[in-house]
C-alpha cells in the first residue's frame, strides 16, 4: 500500500514537472496526511496513506473545489488561472 501510495504520488509530481520528493519528505507527507491505525498494540508500523490528502498537500494544482476531501483539478486552481 504504501510503496504504491509513492508511485503514485512521485509520478504526479513528475508530471507537473517538479522534483522527486526525497525519502524524508515523502514519509513526512505520508505520516502527516495518513489515517491513525485504530489499534497500534497490534504491529503500529505507521498510518494508514490516504492518498487524497496527499495529493491535496502536493501544490500540483489539486484542489478540493466540492469539498468531499477527494482531490479534483480546478479550473481556477490551476496554474495561470485567472
Amino acid at each position: 500500500m504504501v510503496a504504491s501510495s509513492v508511485a503514485a504520488l512521485q509520478s504526479l509530481r513528475a508530471d507537473a514537472e517538479l522534483p522527486y520528493l526525497t525519502p524524508i519528505e515523502m514519509r513526512t507527507l505520508l505520516i502527516e496526511t495518513g489515517i491513525p491505525q485504530s489499534n497500534p498494540q497490534d504491529g503500529h508500523v505507521g498510518p494508514f496513506p490516504d492518498l487524497g490528502k496527499a495529493i491535496l498537500a502536493l501544490d500540483i494544482g489539486a484542489a478540493d473545489c466540492n469539498e468531499n476531501h477527494v482531490p479534483d483539478l480546478c479550473e481556477d486552481a490551476l496554474p495561470g488561472a485567472v
